[in-house]
């Protein structure tokens, strides 16, 4: 984005390209720098056309070891994540096979200065000014609409408490729930580069304590549950080994490979 133009509003979100951050009325929307990255290009670009080989040669690090394919596929699934999007019906990126990905919402540019016109002025007939009465009238009737509507919105809107699940001094981050929502799984170490690096761990809710499964030290991301529950899978990779998927037990027990040259 050009430097006055850094911020962007889209529906329900607003992105500080320049800070890093993404905002769902107001609050923060947690989202890797990667995919971060990603979705202020497109963005930037919104209603064109952005292609794979543009993101790579905008974003990607050459010198990394990560197959940029799996990387790009891992960061527009985390940016449907954090959007609520859908990729069969989008309603903010859109896949476009075999020519790349499209920003499909409006986007307004905050701090982009507007650009008058260079018209003739116009001359108006002098209006009549109206009664002083009707304008008290008017103004006593817009402060009752706006004390009924605050009222009313009080009485409807849903209270929302927050719970803090852990304690960790790393962060704690790619949370999956599994599907009786009796269990969560995470990893905890750092989400600042891809894959991300850390260890899974596993905790019952709502007041379980924290369980470590594994310690191979090995990058890990997109963990997910078996659709009975039984199973956490998820992508590992490194250097020596390339991209791989594990699984290992939700109730106890250690990991094993599960599909060589597999990852997502």
């Amino acid at each position: 984005m050009s430097a006055h133009a850094r911020r962007a509003r889209f529906g329900d979100f607003e992105l500080d390209a320049q800070s890093g951050t993404l905002l769902r009325q107001g609050r923060r929307v947690r989202l890797q720098p990667q995919p971060l990255r990603v979705l202020a290009l497109l963005v930037e670009r919104a209603g064109e056309v952005v292609s794979r080989d543009d993101i790579r040669r905008t974003i990607w690090d050459q010198a990394t070891f990560v197959e940029f394919d799996q990387g790009l596929n891992y960061c527009i699934r985390q940016i449907r994540q954090a959007l609520n999007d859908d990729a069969v019906k989008p309603a903010f990126v859109e896949t476009l096979k075999k020519r790349g990905y499209i920003f499909i919402a409006p986007v307004e540019r905050i701090g982009e200065p507007v650009v008058e016109p260079n018209v003739a002025p116009v001359i108006r007939a002098a209006r009549r000014p109206w009664p002083r009465l009707v304008i008290y009238a008017a103004l006593a009737v817009s402060v009752l609409a706006a004390i009924a509507a605050r009222v009313l919105v009080r009485h409807q809107a849903p209270s929302l408490t927050y719970t803090q699940l852990t304690s960790f001094n790393e962060a704690a981050f790619a949370p999956a729930l599994s599907p009786d929502g009796r269990m969560i799984a995470f990893i905890v170490g750092s989400d600042t580069s891809f894959p991300t690096a850390g260890e899974i761990y596993t905790k019952l809710l709502p007041d379980g304590e924290p369980v470590q499964r594994t310690r191979d030290g090995w990058p890990k991301y997109g963990l997910t549950f078996s659709p009975d529950g039984s199973q956490i899978a998820y992508t590992v990779a490194d250097a020596t080994h390339g991209f791989s998927t594990a699984s290992l037990p939700a109730l106890g027990g250690d990991s094993r490979p599960l599909l060589p040259n597999a990852a997502g």
